[in-house]
């Protein structure tokens, strides 16, 4: 894979992550309001693959700009 092309691809993956992460809270906001612990517990695990898939993707981008 290029240079390039990895970069791209941690851009993409960073702002997916970053989507995801937004999601989540508003799940969570959600469940919270309305007392529904599954759906606060979704909003939970959605910030964190979020931020998982952030991370991964600053990770592609630093890779990229050492080779």
């Amino acid at each position: 894979m290029s240079n390039r092309r990895l970069a791209i691809d941690g851009i993409k993956k960073s702002l997916k992550g970053k989507a995801k992460q937004v999601k989540g809270k508003a799940k969570a906001t959600v469940g919270g309001l309305t007392d529904d612990r599954l759906l606060q517990a979704e909003g939970r695990m959605d910030e964190v693959k979020g931020v998982i898939l952030e991370t991964v993707g600053k990770v592609e981008r630093k890779i990229a700009r050492k080779l």
